[in-house]
């Protein structure tokens, strides 16, 4: 309070009641009987009438006085002070809680089911499992809070950034894709695009659909113009001309799977043979009184069987003198070998083969392509594809046949990659199996050459038509006889009429022989009669 100076005491108002300003301090704010009780200033004696001259202890409770209260103003209401309180016993500093862990690293523990796409699809992540390491060496499963493009993809797409993000860190991994370019077909190209054929022959189409995204080659075979109900065309066009078929043109048609407005087309013309036999291939003598010579040796071709023990794989055909065969297998681990596959997918591959030869062969002529199998597959059917090229575009030809005492083989106009395959649907992964054989091709029908062998000029018989790219049996008196065979795959498929024999020729002489013989005493016996 400011009445009060500093040096004054509160003697002058307790002994003359005369004003004097100087500060007291009032122990409580409400008078008693129109008195504050106020603090003393010195130490008081036990009944409070008089001050202790001397050393004394000050009672705070104890050294107080009264005062009236119309000598006193408040002017500051002060807090009451609380008892003084222990010291509080000094705590343990709490630990410094750990700093949270940060993210180092996302990876990719589970791969998506889809990983190939089509140009404009988008990505799809079902399947795929997300990890994320952290600095304390944890790691958590973060595939729920993952983020990746959602655009539709392109072709020039290869992978897919999938993103993570803690705080303000964020972590990617990298997926490979692979993004195909949209399938379109414009068009089916077949090989041959025009053929002439007789009555009785077998020939297989091969087939080319053209177009982007590489379309499967897939095609519904169909033939028009047909006046016999023998002449039909099977799922792997293979062509088989009616032995009673008049009509003198037919057209083979093959309609895309991937595109059924895209349809290729060849002509086949049916000649009539003047000797009233369809297709019928002889060695009677020819006009003139010469026999015909029958082919194996013809100037600088010679019939010839070029082998490749190794990869167990054998030509046979007219072929020039330095001609040498090149077979080289074709690895799975290579993306040829996923292309040239790709037709069989779904069976287990028994081999994949480029065949090269070194030297030229015969024009028009025919090879004889074998392969040896293991034994295991006789009496299985086993599907041949032939990948011919011709101007410059890659044909797929189809055979289907039996193996048979380890061996299938398969009669083509030209060699090229063949992949043999086991005719069944696999119950695994495709698995290349021993191979050291040979892949009897075609579908057990005809094998009709229109050509003969030097080296087998009598026994060996002479077969109808000319039914390149058709399966011929392995196992023959002659690797060269052309001589018919019954359809192996089921197919509808009639024998040409055979014009000679398979027995030993050594029988037909002596019979000839004994022929003449008696003819010769016949007319000597009439002329002595006479």
């Amino acid at each position: 309070m400011s009445w009060i100076p500093a040096t004054a005491s509160s003697t002058v108002l307790y002994t003359t009641g005369s004003a004097s300003n100087y500060a007291v301090l009032i122990k409580n704010s409400t008078p008693e009987n129109g008195f504050y009780q106020i603090q003393s200033d010195a130490v008081l004696d036990s009944g409070r009438s008089s001050v202790v001259g001397g050393s004394g202890v000050y009672s705070f409770d104890g050294m107080y006085a009264y005062i009236s209260s119309d000598y006193v103003q408040i002017v500051n209401q002060g807090t009451a002070a609380s008892q003084p309180q222990p010291e509080p016993e000094p705590q343990p500093e709490p630990e410094p809680e750990p700093e949270p862990a940060t993210l180092d690293s996302v990876s990719i523990a589970a791969a998506p089911q889809k990983t190939v796409y089509t140009e404009g699809e988008t990505f799809d992540p079902a399947g795929m499992a997300v990890q994320a390491k952290w600095s304390d060496g944890s790691v958590t499963d973060v595939t729920g809070e993952v983020s990746y493009r959602t655009e539709p993809l392109t072709t020039d797409v290869t992978s897919v950034e999938i993103s993570y993000t803690s705080g303000d860190v964020t972590k990617t991994v990298s997926l490979s894709v692979q993004v195909n370019p949209k399938v379109t077909v414009t068009g089916v190209l077949l090989n041959p695009s025009e053929i002439e054929l007789y009555p009785g022959d077998v020939k297989t189409f091969g087939v080319s659909v053209q177009g982007t995204g590489n379309p499967s080659q897939a095609v519904t075979w169909s033939v028009e113009g047909a006046s016999s109900s023998q002449t039909v065309i099977d799922e792997n066009g293979r062509l088989t001309v009616g032995e009673d078929e008049t009509a003198g043109q037919l057209t083979v048609k093959a309609q895309a799977a991937a595109d059924a407005a895209q349809v290729g087309q060849a002509a086949v013309t049916v000649a009539q043979n003047e000797s009233g036999e369809p297709g019928a291939v002889t060695d009677e003598p020819a006009e003139g009184g010469e026999p015909t010579a029958l082919e194996g040796t013809d100037g600088e071709y010679t019939s010839t069987d070029l082998k490749d023990e190794t990869a167990g794989v054998s030509v046979n055909g007219a072929f020039s003198a330095d001609a040498a065969l090149t077979v080289t297998s074709v690895g799975a681990e290579t993306e040829e070998y996923q292309t040239l596959v790709k037709e069989a997918e779904g069976k287990t591959i028994l081999g994949v083969y480029e065949l090269t030869l070194d030297g030229t062969v015969k024009e028009e002529s025919k090879i004889q392509v074998t392969f040896t199998l293991d034994e295991q597959y006789n009496g299985k059917s086993i599907l041949i594809l032939h990948y011919p090229r011709k101007d410059d575009v890659s044909y797929i030809e189809r055979y289907v046949t039996n193996a048979q005492d380890g061996t299938v083989t398969v009669e083509v106009d030209s060699l090229s990659p063949f992949v043999i395959a086991l005719n069944e649907e696999s119950a695994g992964d495709d698995v290349l199996e021993s191979v050291n054989g040979i892949v009897e091709n075609g579908t057990g029908s005809t094998a009709n050459s229109g050509e003969t062998d030097t080296t087998d000029t009598s026994g060996g018989s002479s077969v109808t038509g000319n039914a390149g790219g058709t399966a011929v049996p392995a196992n023959t008196d002659s690797q060269n006889s052309d001589s018919a065979a019954q359809g192996k795959d089921g197919s509808q498929v009639k024998a040409a009429p055979r014009t000679g024999d398979t027995a030993s020729p050594v029988l037909w002489i002596v019979l000839v022989i004994v022929a003449a013989a008696a003819v010769t005493a016949a007319i000597v016996l009439k002329k002595t009669r006479k």
